[in-house]
């Protein structure tokens, strides 16, 4: 069994915009990709972001779970430009 962790950081820093943590994988997360907070189903992110790095740590203390955690490095995207983006 394993432990999953997402962590999304505020544009430029490794501050954290939002946690998540599962007991099974998160889906696929892309360079490019568009995270909104419209999409997320609570108010840990204040504003919306595109994926500009993606980084994976593993790990497994003795005795304990393996652990996966991926952190998504951002950059913030207005409103208006996510709107246009992703075609509304």
């Amino acid at each position: 069994m394993a432990k999953y962790y997402l962590e999304i950081y505020r544009p430029g820093t490794t501050e954290s915009a939002a946690t998540y943590k599962s007991d099974s994988p998160f889906g696929a997360i892309s360079k490019g990709d568009y995270l909104s907070r419209a999409f997320l189903h609570d108010d840990k992110m204040r504003d919306n972001y595109v994926v500009k790095e993606i980084q994976h740590m593993i790990w497994e203390a003795p005795g304990k779970l393996l652990t996966h955690k991926i952190c998504i490095f951002t950059e913030e995207v207005s409103i208006s430009e996510f709107e246009k983006l992703i075609g509304i």
